[in-house]
């Protein structure tokens, strides 16, 4: 076992004592650290700041140096990147939401009813340019009205909803509709919540 710069760490097998000096290799690719060239009697040949000489087929003479300041940027970003998963905040797969259909009225150019599903800070208009046909057939399929669950009827749907599922609001006075539920993945509607699990990244 190595650390990040090479350096050999006895885990108790032998192979770090056998390893003592530093020299290992990674897929084939020779790896010699500081340390080891002082072993090794080798680094007055070595750049005043490198940190490693790895094989590398396409640098001259089959070898190149990596500096301190190279090591040191890699281990800013590998940081970073560490810090940034562990903060990174997954949009739940399944969210609270509900469904909402209102009549606009005859006002142009945005007249007639119109599906909704709400969540929290967002929306998606359902019908709003051009209809998502698999969230509409997914919502008619959890919430018939009567009526078969086909793209067709999605219109009819809209105004037979909100007379079975009416919103009464103090304040608006059109007539709608609104029902409580679950949007999984954002294309899937539901009355009842699915586990669903996120993978993680990591292996």
């Amino acid at each position: 076992m190595t650390d990040d710069l090479g350096n050999a760490r006895d885990d108790g097998s032998g192979e770090g004592a056998a390893r003592s000096v530093g020299t290992v290799s990674y897929g084939g690719d020779f790896v010699m650290d500081r340390k080891a060239a002082i072993a090794w009697g080798v680094v007055d040949r070595w750049p005043r700041d490198a940190a490693l000489k790895v094989g590398d087929h396409r640098a001259p003479g089959g070898f190149r140096f990596i500096t301190w300041g190279e090591l040191h940027r890699h281990r800013q970003q590998r940081d970073q990147e560490r810090l940034a998963f562990k903060r990174r905040v997954d949009e739940p797969a399944s969210r609270p939401c509900y469904v909402w259909t209102f009549d606009n009225g005859p006002i142009i150019p945005y007249g007639g009813w119109w599906c909704y599903v709400v969540m929290l800070n967002d929306r998606i208009g359902v019908n709003f340019r051009g209809l998502n046909e698999e969230l509409a057939l997914s919502i008619i399929q959890a919430v018939p009205c009567g009526l078969l669950p086909l793209l067709e009827n999605f219109d009819q749907w809209m105004e037979a909803f909100a007379e079975q599922h009416p919103r009464k609001h103090p304040k608006d006075p059109r007539r709608a509709g609104v029902i409580v539920g679950y949007l999984e993945n954002r294309k899937h509607f539901t009355l009842e919540r699915k586990s669903v699990s996120i993978p993680c990244p990591w292996p």
